[in-house]
């Protein structure tokens, strides 16, 4: 059946070699992923073993990332705050200057002047 065409062997080499290459990347994947100290397993282990853990009393160091969370949350609201008043200023100045433009132009309109004059 193989031997008799030439584009049948070349297929076959094709499969041969396309399943080669997969395998060689999916071996190189799981070697990485095993050396890797951060894979979703590793991480999930851990986690598990601290939830295990019979402490009343958190450690410091998350006790001191609680903490700057905090800090940063804060200085973000305030950012967040001093941008939504400056936005809400901006907002009232354009209203009034539109306004102001709308009466110049009903202005205009009653004296006649063209709105499309250049």
């Amino acid at each position: 059946m193989w031997g008799q065409s030439p584009s049948s062997l070349l297929m076959l080499a094709g499969v041969a070699l396309a399943t080669f290459i997969l395998l060689r990347g999916t071996r190189a994947y799981l070697a990485r992923s095993r050396a890797d100290k951060t894979s979703p397993g590793t991480i999930r282990a851990e986690l598990t073993k601290l939830e295990t853990k019979p402490t009343s009393i958190p450690p410091k160091e998350l006790l001191r990332w609680q903490v700057e969370m905090h800090e940063t949350a804060r200085d973000l609201k305030a950012e967040i705050d001093t941008k939504l008043a400056a936005l809400q200023a901006l907002t009232i100045a354009a209203r009034q200057e539109s306004e102001r433009l709308e009466a110049a132009i009903t202005k205009a309109e009653q004296f006649g002047i063209d709105r499309d004059r250049s």
